[in-house]
């Protein structure tokens, strides 16, 4: 009996239409900043010949950034510091809706969330079966502190380049690079980068070709708003 209910499962998913039900959500990084009001706007647009059915979730990131990050849902109003309105929305075909997000703490040390935008079910019109596909999406929102500030050192370890931000606001590493000398066409690109949160260090090995004794590491600093670069010199 299970092998005949294994055989049907197949068949029913061979025989499906799959349905995708699609969305564009824009901004899906966003900083609360101190000097500006504590408001964003976020736009789903539904691109869809259905209606979007929608609904936001929120969540608070703790640890970012580490081996024990974790999504932590926030349900309760005691924990509700930052808030999606409307929580639930319709959104007919080729239309849009803004949902608002507000922050409602300024916080010592930067907060890091990430909202959820998710369709639910709605009715399938189909003449044969369907199996609809259903695609969320996270933004990445920062509650920035009061006096917000980043603070990147850098040195180098056991041929190892390691940076850390000492700030309380995270910032990108972007373009960390070898240069022999003055010319930037002769550096040589190490990493891509990463995101560097409040408190933490990040590091990448050199290359075995690369001297620790001379030369330069340059790197670009984006903290959201501008990006700034920085050299450390070596030897």
């Amino acid at each position: 009996m299970q092998s005949l209910r294994i055989t049907t499962s197949f068949l029913f998913l061979l025989l499906a239409t799959p349905i995708m039900a699609s969305m564009n959500v824009s901004p899906i990084v966003i900083y609360f900043r101190s000097d500006q009001p504590p408001r964003q706007d976020v736009t789903v647009s539904n691109p869809d010949a259905e209606v979007l059915y929608l609904e936001t979730e929120i969540y608070r990131v703790e640890n970012p950034g580490t081996e024990q990050e974790e999504n932590v849902r926030i349900t309760t109003p005691a924990e509700m510091k930052l808030l999606a309105t409307p929580n639930k929305a319709v959104i007919p075909s080729g239309n849009l809706k803004s949902i608002r997000l507000l922050s409602l703490e300024t916080p010592s040390v930067e907060k890091v969330y990430r909202v959820t935008f998710r369709p639910v079910i709605g009715d399938i019109k189909a003449n044969r079966t369907a199996v609809k596909i259903l695609i969320a999406y996270q933004a990445l929102v920062f509650v920035q502190p009061e006096k917000p500030f980043w603070q990147v050192s850098a040195s180098i370890q056991n041929r190892q380049l390691q940076l850390t931000n000492t700030g309380n606001i995270n910032v990108i590493i972007r373009k960390p690079r070898y240069c022999p000398g003055t010319n930037d066409n002769d550096c040589i690109d190490l990493e891509k980068g990463r995101r560097i949160y409040s408190g933490q260090s990040w590091s990448t090995p050199l290359p075995a070709d690369i001297p620790v004794d001379k030369g330069t590491i340059k790197y670009g600093v984006y903290e959201g708003n501008q990006e700034t670069t920085k050299t450390l010199k070596l030897g």
